[in-house]
């Protein structure tokens, strides 16, 4: 353990902040230095700063009850009792504190902080109950939960407690004064004091006394051993005979008394076999009463084991009734599928009719047309040949002109026509393939396309009357 720092405030006689670093400055490079000044200077205080950082304790604090301190007007609460720790806070002031940074055994660095305040940080204020800190330099951490945790946390990294702090590193100036002042023959009592030696003498006193009675128990042990006198030889020799004797009784003894033993626990297996076999006898009629009582539970189980093999029977005639259901149910969906997809043949050849009819009714306005067409023939030949005839025939032109306007009219609406029937037909087709497992329409497979080439034929015809009307009118 080793101190670095100690600093303090307003404790005593040293008012305000102060701090002695005992690791930087002149007092790093001394090995041996006093602290020294006039009496109420604060030297002790300083020790006092000390003891209060590590231990909450003062050595020169009087024992006993203790005297209140304090002018006789004052209030009660705010005086402090002599022997207390918070007598050294300086009187006029409301906070101090005690600080103390060391080297425990560990080799870390702590800090340890005693303060006390007044309420209300005012002169008149209660005493509040002094505090006790302990930190770790390095780590900033701050060490124990309540008072008795790191009073405990201090001692275990100074190692050493209270009285041998200050009886072996802080000797208190009360002690050493007495000790100079002494005379000779006190001066080894004062010392055992002071450092704590006096349970030496003790143990001394005490190892003196316990070989003093060893000492008498030694000599009565003595007193009782002079008083046997040796045999002779002769008696001697009897006695080791008769010995012998009864040592070899005693053998015979031993092994009668170990067949006996053996005899007896055979007796006591042969007891316990018996018992056990009592026990086992009850269980066999147990046994036989609960065989008798299960009788039919047998019967049927030999039952179920014949009937057994035709297990897997049964299961598969399930598994197959279960399918014929499933059949069933599919040649229901699809019967009922099939006639959906009648009805839909029925209504697509009703549409097919129309479009015939259509196509018809297209065939016959465009035979219609024809007389115009040749009409417009003549008229353009009848142009080609004579000018002159122009303007007496201009009227018939443009009645002409009028009727092919109604012709072409016509012609584009036989063209829209024909444009939706292709487009129903794509449709038709497209549904007869998506249909194509429906045999009804796959046997009038042959009729249909016959009609539906047809139908492609007059439309390339369509296609070319309309090329030769665009032309006629170029």
């Amino acid at each position: 353990m080793r101190i670095l720092a100690i600093r303090g405030k307003n404790l005593a006689s040293l008012a305000n902040e102060f701090e002695v670093l005992l690791e930087e400055g002149v007092l790093q490079q001394v090995g041996l230095f006093a602290i020294t000044g006039p009496t109420g200077a604060g030297k002790s205080t300083i020790l006092d700063a000390l003891c209060l950082a590590l231990y909450d304790q003062m050595p020169r604090l009087p024992e006993g009850h203790g005297v209140s301190i304090g002018h006789k007007d004052e209030d009660e609460s705010v005086r402090v009792k002599s022997h207390d720790v918070s007598s050294i806070l300086r009187r006029g002031t409301a906070t101090a504190y005690a600080e103390v940074d060391f080297t425990g055994q560990d080799k870390h660095s702590y800090r340890a902080r005693w303060e006390i305040s007044r309420a209300r940080a005012k002169v008149d204020g209660r005493l509040q109950a002094q505090k006790i800190s302990l930190q770790n330099l390095l780590t900033r951490e701050y060490i124990g939960q309540g008072k008795k945790e790191i009073q405990q946390a201090i001692v275990a990294r100074i190692g050493l407690n209270f009285d041998q702090f200050r009886r072996s590193v802080l000797l208190a100036q009360g002690d050493f004064a007495a000790f100079l002042k002494a005379k000779k023959d006190e001066r080894s009592s004062l010392l055992e004091k002071i450092t704590g030696t006096d349970i030496y003498s003790e143990l001394s006193i005490a190892a003196f006394e316990r070989a003093k009675q060893e000492k008498k128990q030694l000599d009565r042990i003595l007193e009782k051993m002079a008083d046997k006198v040796p045999l002779e030889r002769e008696a001697r020799a009897e006695l080791e005979q008769e010995k012998l004797l009864l040592t070899g009784q005693l053998a015979i003894i031993q092994q009668s008394l170990v067949d006996k033993q053996k005899i007896i626990a055979w007796y006591i297996q042969l007891t316990t076999l018996k018992n056990e076999q009592q026990i086992t006898q009850e269980k066999v009629q147990q046994s036989q009463g609960m065989w008798d009582s299960n009788a039919a539970e047998r019967e049927l189980l030999k039952q179920v084991e014949q009937a057994q093999p035709l297990r897997t029977l049964l299961l598969h005639e399930q598994s197959v009734a279960n399918e014929c259901l499933d059949a069933d149910t599919r040649l229901q969906e699809y019967q009922s599928t099939l006639n959906a997809a009648a009805d839909k043949v029925s209504r697509i050849n009703k549409q097919l009719e129309a479009h015939h009819q259509a196509y018809n009714l297209a065939q016959q306005q465009h035979a219609e047309a024809q007389p115009l067409l040749i009409a417009a023939r003549k008229l353009d030949t009848q142009i080609d040949d004579s000018h002159s005839r122009l303007q007496g025939l201009a009227k018939e032109t443009v009645t002409q002109q009028e009727k092919w306007q109604t012709a072409k009219t016509s012609l584009e609406a036989l063209s829209s026509q024909k444009d939706q029937l292709e487009h129903s037909l794509q449709q038709i087709t497209l549904w007869q393939e998506q249909h194509s497992h429906i045999l009804p329409l796959a046997n009038q497979w042959g009729r249909w396309e016959t009609e539906i080439q047809e139908y492609r034929n007059t439309s390339l015809w369509i296609k070319s009357c309309s090329s030769t009307f665009n032309w006629k009118q170029l």
